[in-house]
Parts: C-alpha cells; structure tokens; sequence
C-alpha cells in the first residue's frame, strides 16, 4: 500500500477481506487503515476512490500476519510448590502466569500439561502451553519431600539408689519393673514405691526417651 500524496480527486480507501482472492462489498470501504489486536492473518484490500470527475482505481489485497507473543520465561505460579508425602497421589494448580513485561495472563491463553499430580517423593515440571493470541512453553518446578520421621523411643535400663523412710512415696519413671524387693517396699502398676520400714533399696527399672 503507498503512502505518498494521492492527486486531486481521489481517496485512499481500505477494507477487511476473507482472502485475497475476493474484493469485499463496496459498502465496506472506509478511509481508516484497518487494525487488529488478536493474532491471525488478515486480507486488507485497499484502492483509490474517485470524485465525480475520476474512476475509481482496482482494488488490491495485502495479506498481513499479526504473530502470536511467546510466553517463554513467563513466571509461572503454583498454589504450593512442595507438598509433604502422604502416601497417594496429590497435585498442583496454576495461579498465575506472568509475562516479563508484567502482563498475567488469563486461563483463557494457556494450557496446562506437564506433570500436576503425583504420589511418590521427587521433583516434577508443570508445564503451560501458550494459546490463542500467545505461543510457546513456560515451565514451573514442585516437589514431593519425605514426611518428618517420629522418632523411636529407645528403652534402657537405669539403676536407682533410694533411701527411704517407713511410709515414704517415690514414683521412678519409666515402665517395665525388672526387679523388687517386697519386704522393704511394696510397688504399684504405676510404679510408685512405698517403704514399710527405714530402708536403702537399689530398683532397676527400665525408661523410654527419645533418641541421642
């Protein structure tokens, strides 16, 4: 299409076609350049239009391709990007997905791929697949980490050396009496020690406690 001065008489002229092969109706010739927002290939059809004293020229067709933009090192956002292993299949959904230039784009422009759900512990890619007015591949990381570990209580023996007076309480910790003397104290399920008379006693006794 020129962009030089048109002489006297005549008016430059554009309209929007289905191809290139076919002149729209005269009806829709207007003197404003068409312009487009969306990707896709469009047939702008162009000519000059005479005055009364000038006829009007043939009319021609420029085909123009407005491209899709790429989405490639957009920032993909997942709701919670490590996830704690529980045994069964658990899965990650797309927030947001924001382009370098800021512009976040709507479910509506991307596909979702890639792995969104798993069951074992280890890392996975998520994957968004730019579409409509938007190509290319963006990528987001999520894991799966092992569940804490609650640790085994070790058992011990532990030796108690007691002096006691007639009537006197003592509750030792732990469970599991290995020995007792029920002369000099009488012991309970709970583990609770009576003297019935002045005495020195020695328990063994066996105690649970957290790993070293």
């Amino acid at each position: 299409m020129s962009t030089e001065a048109l002489p006297g008489g005549y008016t430059m002229k554009y309209a929007l076609g289905t191809d290139a092969s076919m002149a729209p109706a005269e009806s829709t010739y207007t003197t404003t350049i068409p312009t487009a927002t969306n990707a896709g290939i469009f047939y702008v059809w162009y000519k000059t239009a005479g005055d009364g004293n000038h006829a009007d020229t043939t009319a021609a067709c420029v085909k123009v391709t407005v491209g899709a933009k790429s989405i490639a090192g957009a920032t993909v956002t997942l709701d919670k990007a490590q996830r704690v292993y529980i045994g069964s299949k658990q899965g990650v959904t797309v927030e947001t997905v924001t382009l370098a230039d800021n512009t976040v784009l709507t479910k509506n422009d991307y596909a979702v791929g890639g792995t969104t759900d798993a069951a074992d512990v280890g890392a996975y890619t998520l994957m968004v697949t730019g579409k409509g007015n938007y190509e290319g591949t963006a990528s987001a990381r999520w894991t799966i980490v092992e569940s804490p570990k609650t640790p085994v209580p070790v058992q011990d023996d532990s030796t108690e050396e007691l002096h006691l007076v007639k009537g006197e309480k003592f509750t030792l910790p732990g469970t599991g009496w290995i020995s007792s003397d029920k002369k000099k104290v009488s012991i309970t399920k709970k583990g609770v020690l009576t003297a019935k008379k002045v005495t020195e006693v020695s328990r063994t006794y066996r105690y649970a406690h957290s790993p070293r």
